[in-house]
């Protein structure tokens, strides 16, 4: 449960640096560095749906038991 909870902390970071990086992307849309910008933006969602991919599988495993009945 404490993995869930530190992936969970984790991941609401990343949605906040995700969220800050597309509202400077949008600010500079008509500048030279909006190419740069958006280029991090990707990266950004990229690493963000890889800790989510993560936190819901480990969300999964610590609920098996709701499924399974053990």
């Amino acid at each position: 449960m404490d993995k869930l909870l530190k992936q969970l902390g984790d991941f609401e970071k990343a949605v906040k640096r995700l969220m800050e990086a597309l509202k400077l992307t949008q600010e500079e849309k008509h500048t030279e560095l909006y190419s740069l910008l958006r280029d991090s933006s990707i990266q950004r969602f990229e690493f963000t749906f890889e800790i989510f991919w993560k936190l819901v599988k480990t969300a999964k495993n610590s609920f098996r038991w709701l499924t399974t009945g053990t």
